[in-house]
């Protein structure tokens, strides 16, 4: 099961998120210097990321015993009236 979720993570996830990264660095390089805030959550198992996450975004994460969030999470936090939610899955259909 673990190399079936790495394999899905290598094929599908990993090529968006380093598509991210070069907008940013794109972004980040320009005369007006724009630069995005980032926090990076790293701790051991059942250490309470999730939970820190969960106060800084207002974002309802998936809580367990066990392993439940292991994978890469980014959370993109705007000003808006409206709160949306979207998770993306393997099909990279928004729910």
């Amino acid at each position: 099961m673990m190399a079936s979720f790495v394999s899905a993570y290598d094929e599908k996830v990993r090529p968006l998120m380093d598509k991210i990264d070069q907008v940013r660095a794109l972004l980040s390089t320009n005369n007006d210097g724009v630069n995005f805030p980032n926090v990076v959550v790293v701790g051991d198992q059942s250490s309470g990321k999730s939970t820190l996450l969960e106060s800084l975004s207002l974002v309802e994460l998936p809580k367990g015993s066990g392993i439940v969030t292991r994978c890469p999470l980014v959370l993109r936090l705007r000003k808006s009236i409206q709160r949306k939610v979207y998770r993306l899955h393997d099909d990279n259909k928004k729910e």
